[in-house]
């Protein structure tokens, strides 16, 4: 996978018969940022579900690095502790992210 963190390769998943993600390929290389734009309902969650792993897709392929450990916190903070400061929610303890 050489410098990829993440390969999705034709990735589709539905919902109910409905098509939320539809043949998404792409190519996460360390150091990209990546941003996702568009109306409620299009599909944004899901595709950072599948890119976490939470959802597997329907059809296609995500291959994930071997030493990649994907963090993050979803939009209702479910994960958060009130109690701890913002540097602990983020690296769990951990002198570095």
């Amino acid at each position: 996978m050489s410098d990829a963190l993440l390969r999705l390769r034709a990735v589709s998943k539905s919902f109910g018969g409905v098509p939320v993600v539809r043949g998404y390929t792409q190519r996460i290389l360390r150091g990209d940022r990546i941003g996702l734009i568009g109306p409620n309902g299009s599909g944004k969650t899901t595709l950072l579900k599948l890119l976490v792993g939470d959802l597997e897709p329907d059809a296609g392929t995500i291959t994930r690095g071997a030493r990649v450990r994907i963090a993050y916190f979803d939009q209702q903070r479910a994960e958060l502790d009130p109690e701890q400061s913002v540097a602990d929610s983020v690296n769990d303890g951990n002198d570095t992210v």
